[in-house]
């Protein structure tokens, strides 16, 4: 079978037509309001023919038509509708050869729709709605012409906590629900975060506000001194029993999980030791005592309600399952470097999977107890981790929050030149929350106020 698709203008969608040379056709599929639609053909069993893409841009006009044509008697289509131009997405509109691979970039991300149908020389099946991911996944191999992404498409803003700039602890950042985040400091000020943009929140100066968690949409919070509350925004906090520390703290970290019909906090802070909270009762575990004055990294549920914990600049996490057991899995061994690496930051998808970020910029999953290396190359090592939609969200000690994009790549969301110590995944996008940099230089910049990057979804996957 051939294919010619011939006399197209770009900003014409509708006039999409083909003719085959024995007398078979196949349709367009639905544009659904797209602003930029990417279609690819992809033969079978047929090593004669070869793969190609076809940009259309709506607001794009074509000085020439395009033509081009294939054969192949068994083949797959698919289709991608973005809701911005083709500019923005900086992919060429046209036909993109996949002969030549120098100069080209991956598919981009940020469809909104996607479409798939299959033909043969009898005919073609109608267009079938179909997932984006995995219409992404089966074009992976395929490439186009433009410039790279660099940036990513979400909508950022920037802004700072008014007179934080001496406070010197972790600054807060939970999520009260998919549509509500919670930030702030010791001590005020607070401020919830929505797509909307942010509001002030007046909390007492006494608020716990190291670490927080939302179980039932009731928050628990911790903060400096041990002190312990849980309640609900706005019907106010009750005060708990305080965790058993030793020595101020200034960072801490937090989990929950369900034990029958109760909650089961975890906890640690930076000085040594986990604790959990049942019948409202601190317990030390005396797991694995980290050094004391290290940063917390992350405490995360992962899956069959098992907890992970992980202490910064330490070489191992801790596992604790529900049956009170507990376990390390230590990092793999650098040859090149024997005790160079350590732990970062942890991250837990969805289905309970656990992510690592370490000192020499890796990423590992834990899979079946020990770590499994990503194949990803990171700009700076991560010190805040953290998934949306399956995909990884990096911040680290620079300021920068990338993400990396379903081709592997990673793009740059945006960054406010502070240290991002959490990354809050919400359903408008997400937020992130960062203070002054790591450094012991006397002649370093002064501290700067508490800094909240607000990213919400890219307007690209907006149907416009």
């Amino acid at each position: 079978m051939t294919i010619r698709l011939f006399g197209l203008a770009l900003s014409v969608f509708a006039a999409f037509a083909a003719s085959c040379v024995r007398g078979a056709s196949f349709s367009a599929p639905p544009l659904d309001g797209a602003e930029t639609w990417l279609f690819a053909f992809i033969p079978k069993n047929d090593t004669a023919s070869q793969p190609f893409v076809v940009v259309y841009g709506k607001s794009n006009q074509m000085e020439n038509q395009v033509f081009f044509s294939a054969s192949s008697d068994e083949y797959e289509m698919y289709a991608l509708l973005y809701g911005c131009d083709s500019a923005k997405l900086r992919m060429l509109p046209g036909f993109h050869d996949q002969k030549k691979k120098e100069g080209t970039k991956p598919i981009p991300d940020g469809a909104f729709g996607a479409y798939r149908s299959t033909g043969t020389q009898t005919g073609q099946t109608d267009w079938a709605a179909a997932s984006v991911e995995e219409v992404m996944q089966a074009l992976a191999l395929l490439r186009i012409r433009g410039e790279r992404v660099t940036e990513c498409l979400y909508d950022v803003e920037i802004r700072e906590l008014p007179n934080t700039s001496q406070f010197t602890a972790r600054p807060l950042a939970v999520s009260l629900d998919v549509e509500r985040v919670l930030v702030g400091i010791e001590a005020g000020p607070f401020e919830l975060i929505t797509e909307n943009g942010a509001t002030s929140v007046e909390l007492s100066t006494t608020t716990p506000a190291l670490a927080g968690t939302v179980v039932d949409e009731t928050i628990w919070l911790i903060g400096s001194g041990g002190r312990v509350a849980r309640g609900e925004l706005g019907l106010g906090l009750t005060i708990l029993p305080e965790l058993m520390v030793k020595a101020p703290i200034s960072t801490a970290a937090l989990g929950a999980r369900r034990d029958n019909q109760s909650i089961e906090l975890f906890a640690a802070t930076d000085t040594p030791g986990y604790q959990s909270f049942r019948d409202d009762q601190w317990t030390e575990e005396g797991l694995l005592q980290p050094l004391p004055g290290i940063l917390t990294a992350d405490i995360v549920l992962g899956a069959n309600d098992t907890f992970y914990g992980a202490f910064m600049f330490q070489a191992y996490v801790t596992v604790f399952d529900v049956n009170r057991s507990y376990s390390r899995i230590w990092l793999p061994e650098d040859t090149e470097c024997p005790g160079c690496e350590s732990m970062l930051a942890l991250a837990a998808n969805a289905d309970g999977s656990v992510y690592v970020s370490s000192t020499l910029g890796n990423l590992y999953a834990i899979r079946d107890g020990q770590f499994e290396a990503l194949d990803l190359v990171l700009p700076a090592s991560a010190t805040a981790l953290s998934r949306l939609a399956g995909k990884f969200l990096l911040g680290n000690a620079r300021g920068a929050v990338h993400l990396v994009q379903d081709s592997g790549e990673l793009c740059l969301v945006g960054e406010m030149d502070r240290v991002i110590s959490e990354i809050v995944p919400t359903s408008f996008g997400f937020v992130a929350i960062g203070k002054d940099q790591l450094t012991n230089d006397p002649a370093a910049p002064k501290p700067t106020n508490v800094g909240v990057l607000i990213a919400n979804e890219p307007t690209c996957t907006a149907r416009m």
